[in-house]
Formats: C-alpha cells, sequence, structure tokens
C-alpha cells in the first residue's frame, strides 16, 4: 500500500514539472496553450520547434508591460501639456502684469506733471504779482524822492526829515510824504494861505484908529 501511494505521487510530480507552454503570435497578439493540439495549423510547426516553458518557472512576457508603458507614455504628455497651458497661463498673467503697471505708471507721470504745471503756474503767478507790487513801490519812491529833491519846504529841516524818512521806510514814507508831506511845500495851497495870512497880520495898523489895508 505505502509503494502504490509513493508511486502516485511520483507520477504526479512527474507531470507537473514536465509541463510545458507553447506560445504563438498571429494578428490578435501572442497566445499561449499547454495542449499542442489547440495551436493552429500554420503556427503549430513554429510553435512546437521553439524552446518549450516550464509553467512554473515561466516569467511573464514583455507584451504584457506594453499597456502599462502606453499609459506611461499618455500621462508624460499629458503632464506635459498641463506644464506648457501653465507656463502659458504665467506668462500670460506676467504680461497682463507688466502692462497695467505701464498705465499705472504712465497715469502717476502725467498726475505729476500736471501738479508740477499748475505748480509752475501759480509760481508764475505769484512772482509776476510781486514783481509788479514791487514796480509800483519802486515808482512810488522814487517819484516821491525826486519830488523831495526838486522842492523847497517852508521849514527847509523838512526836506532832510522826509529823505530820511522814504530811505527808512521805503513803502510806508511815498505814502506819508504823499499825504503830509507835500503840504509842507513852497507853493502849495496850504504854504500860500499861512503866507497870505502872516502878511495880513503884518498889514494890520498897530493901533485901533486906522483901519485895515485891503488886500485884493
Amino acid at each position: 500500500m505505502k509503494i502504490a501511494l509513493t508511486l502516485c505521487c511520483l507520477l504526479i510530480a512527474s507531470s507537473v514539472a514536465c509541463a510545458a507552454t507553447y506560445k504563438w503570435e498571429d494578428a490578435n497578439g501572442m497566445h499561449f496553450t499547454e495542449n499542442p493540439n489547440s495551436i493552429p495549423e500554420k503556427y503549430r510547426s513554429k510553435a512546437l520547434s521553439e524552446p518549450r516553458e516550464d509553467i512554473t518557472t515561466s516569467k511573464p512576457q514583455a507584451g504584457y508591460s506594453l499597456p502599462q508603458q502606453r499609459n506611461s507614455v499618455d500621462d508624460q504628455i499629458k503632464q506635459n501639456e498641463e506644464n506648457r497651458v501653465l507656463q502659458e497661463r504665467a506668462r500670460i498673467a506676467a504680461e497682463s502684469l507688466k502692462r497695467q503697471q505701464a498705465i499705472n505708471n504712465a497715469h502717476n507721470n502725467k498726475l505729476i506733471n500736471n501738479q508740477l504745471q499748475q505748480g509752475f503756474k501759480s509760481l508764475a503767478t505769484f512772482i509776476f504779482l510781486w514783481v509788479l507790487i514791487g514796480i509800483i513801490v519802486f515808482v512810488a519812491w522814487l517819484s516821491a524822492l525826486i519830488d523831495i529833491l526838486k522842492s523847497e519846504f517852508v521849514n527847509p529841516s523838512n526836506k532832510v526829515v522826509w529823505l530820511i524818512v522814504i530811505f527808512i521806510l521805503p513803502i510806508l514814507g511815498p505814502i506819508l510824504y504823499s499825504i503830509f508831506g507835500k503840504s509842507q511845500k513852497n507853493g502849495s495851497t496850504s504854504s500860500r494861505e499861512r503866507n497870505q495870512a502872516e502878511l495880513l497880520d503884518r498889514l494890520k495898523p498897530r493901533d485901533g484908529k486906522d483901519q485895515d489895508f485891503d488886500i485884493r
């Protein structure tokens, strides 16, 4: 009984060890089989002549990795396309930002130029007004100085006083002279009136019997 069991185990082990795989390739791809009778007639001679591979030691054929390689290539192409799209978007965004910065800079420069022009106009107006005022003051001061130098005053010391006044007060001095100083000159209306009053006082009789002289 033990001998029979031992023989059965040996037969099973030998059948497993001797099992072989045949392969052939047609238009549909690579095929594998353990039964040589299932091989088509036109591929049988070639399949039988090629070395057979044991079932237990055979390795997967290279044909099985083709789909994986294709998927990997497709993924790489897709990844490259996505990277290219991202780079293009980044380039467009950078160009848009540059254009916006250029527009902002141009707008700021325009505002600065407008402010500078307004500032120059205001400064020019301010300078013009002060120059005009200075010219008017200088003309008034020069006219007062010439008038003082050419005129004779009732009191000669008044000429010196008015010269000192217009030199110390170049703006206010000519105004004061035109108001108060011209009446102090010889030949002015107030001066003639004073002279006439003094003359009348001198021509009046010293006693009360005589009549006053009539001066016409």
